[in-house]
């Protein structure tokens, strides 16, 4: 978010890490959301229904969980 900052006219928040659940109004309060290792999470239903509004609203969601292929 810092580089966003200096390089964009964009005002991302620069602040510390925030950490929010899905069913946390606070949410629609940034443009993206970023998920990383999701592997270990249920979503619960009223998780569904807060990620569906967010993103009929306009959020987007980044899901990192990238895992290194085995070889055989």
């Amino acid at each position: 978010m810092s580089i966003i900052h200096e390089v964009t006219y964009l005002a991302p928040h620069v602040e510390e890490i925030n950490t929010l659940a899905f069913d946390d109004p606070a949410l629609f309060h940034y443009p993206i959301a970023y998920i990383i290792e999701p592997d270990w999470w249920s979503m619960t239903e009223r998780e569904a229904v807060a990620m569906r509004t967010y993103m009929q609203k306009g959020g987007f969601i980044i899901v990192d969980d990238f895992k290194p292929m085995r070889r055989r």
